[in-house]
């Protein structure tokens, strides 16, 4: 059984499902509950309006609206390749507030020459606040793409660097 929440912070609406053993898909914030609804496709879950996500909800909340969290220690019940969940893995230990590029990403998986596979893994991530892909850029600097446009990403990348965890 899977539980969701649907929330409204202060960068848009958010949408969480999670399972008994972790969080399984969310949606970059959206304009409207109904953009929500409709990129998490919770008819695609067996699943229930829960108390339980109302706690993550108040942490996304807060780190939406500028305050210094880290979402790297939320439980993950991952549904992927072994190669996409490594990247992700991996991902999760870029520090709050820092920028690693794909080259990095794909040598610190242990795949080096494997870096647009590694920005494809990133593409595919179904948890964008909490597998921070919006920290991985391109080598040169460049912001390079995202799921949520890159207004959005530089928006997460700027908020985080002004709120660095210290």
């Amino acid at each position: 059984m899977y539980g969701y929440k649907i929330f409204e912070t202060s960068f848009g609406w958010v949408g969480i499902i999670s399972s008994s053993k972790g969080l399984v898909k969310s949606c970059l914030p959206k304009k409207n509950f109904y953009e929500v609804m409709e990129f998490i496709k919770i008819q695609e879950f067996r699943v229930n309006k829960t108390e339980k996500l109302d706690e993550l909800s108040k942490i996304v909340i807060q780190y939406l609206g500028g305050i210094k969290i880290n979402l790297s220690n939320i439980q993950i019940d991952y549904h992927a390749t072994e190669s996409f969940i490594n990247f992700w893995k991996t991902c999760r230990k870029i520090p709050f507030g820092e920028t690693r590029s794909y080259k990095w990403l794909a040598h610190n998986s242990k795949k080096p020459k494997a870096y647009r596979y590694a920005g494809l893994s990133m593409s595919r991530n179904p948890l964008p606040l909490f597998i921070p892909c919006h920290r991985v850029i391109s080598s040169d600097g460049n912001i390079g793409g995202f799921q949520g446009g890159n207004i959005m990403k530089k928006k997460l990348i700027d908020l985080e660097k002004n709120n660095t965890i210290s």
